[in-house]
């Protein structure tokens, strides 16, 4: 499977009040210090757009973005262009590195909810929205996420990227 654009987003837990410019700055200073993994190359505020990307942390493979796509905050993890590894490995790592970065985001008292995750695959064309991508995703994303793991297809609209919400204990 080729399937390697893809974002991984997690909710905020508690709807907490978002400082953007502290996001902003944050996000700086992750670029400056090499603070998350990714060659970074700058920030951009699309804070005017409605339920848009929020402030996003551009870089050359990876993006790192506060999100508030669907009335819903969180903070995703934005696979642009392929590792030449499995792409289990790819969500794996992908995993890691949002969850480095997430725990950076304490410090300003932005905290994610670790056990819900929506997984978006952003290449129709190798994986469309369909339910056979969708069977065949599965064991490579159960396998990514651990055991345990409860996997659902989220029903849009066909023309869309497949989306699967991901359910874990943590």
């Amino acid at each position: 499977m080729q399937a390697h654009r893809f974002t991984i987003k997690y909710p905020f837990k508690d709807s907490p009040d978002i400082d953007l410019n502290a996001v902003t700055n944050l996000f700086h200073n992750w670029i400056q210090q090499d603070a998350v993994d990714g060659l970074l190359l700058d920030v951009a505020d699309y804070k005017h757009v409605p339920d848009g990307p929020g402030i996003m942390l551009v870089g050359d493979k990876v993006e790192y973005n506060l999100d508030f796509e669907k009335g819903q905050p969180g903070f995703m993890y934005i696979r642009k262009r392929a590792l030449d590894v499995a792409l289990e490995d790819e969500l794996s790592i992908g995993l890691a590195r949002l969850n480095k970065a997430a725990a950076q985001l304490n410090a300003i008292g932005l905290i994610v909810d670790e056990s819900h995750i929506e997984l978006t695959f952003r290449d129709r064309l190798r994986l469309p929205n369909t339910t056979e991508a969708f069977t065949q995703i599965v064991p490579i994303v159960a396998d990514a996420f651990g055991a345990g793991t409860q996997i659902e297809r989220v029903q849009n609209d066909e023309r869309g990227p497949l989306t699967i919400q991901v359910i874990r204990q943590v």
